[in-house]
């Protein structure tokens, strides 16, 4: 019976953890501590201002679903409470497409640069504003093109700090 025999394993030693990461736990473990007043009966929680994440967003294919999909998703007002939502993308396209799925109430805060957007609310930051043909279903060279230019712009505010993910 194999289940029985014992299996040679290599040793694995840990190593002492970094000063960065020490120092991560330890901000970390600070969020959860809990001061008890001698005076009263109730918890008194440190409170621990933290930033919301700013997410970033990319619009994907002109053509295909991506723009309704954010729509649909940012219209749930609980995603603002969570985190910043960032879309790359034109205000050209997402009038278009709010327009298609019929949520003309709708609204982007629309951004001129990353440095534009508010917290709160969901933002679009304009990573163009050309007239771009739009034929939804058709994916094109020019709708691929332009969903690039919406990572483009989403890898260079993450990689410039302005967004968290």
């Amino acid at each position: 019976n194999n289940r029985n025999k014992r299996r040679e394993g290599k040793d694995v030693k840990a190593s002492p953890v970094s000063e960065d990461v020490q120092s991560e736990y330890d901000l970390q473990k600070d969020l959860y501590d809990i001061n008890f007043s001698a005076s009263s009966n109730t918890a008194v929680y440190e409170e621990t201002v933290l930033e919301k994440p700013v997410i970033g967003i990319s619009c994907g294919d002109l053509n295909g679903i991506g723009m309704e999909v954010i729509i649909s998703m940012l219209e749930d007002t609980r995603i603002a409470e969570l985190c910043t939502p960032v879309v790359f993308a034109s205000s050209k396209l997402a009038s278009y497409h709010r327009n298609a799925i019929d949520k003309r109430d709708f609204q982007f805060n629309l951004c001129d640069t990353i440095e534009d957007i508010r917290e709160d609310k969901n933002n679009l930051v304009l990573s163009w504003d050309d007239n771009v043909e739009i034929t939804l279903g058709v994916p094109t060279d020019v709708s691929g093109a332009y969903a690039l230019k919406s990572i483009d712009a989403a890898i260079e505010a993450a990689k410039g700090g302005k967004i968290h993910a």
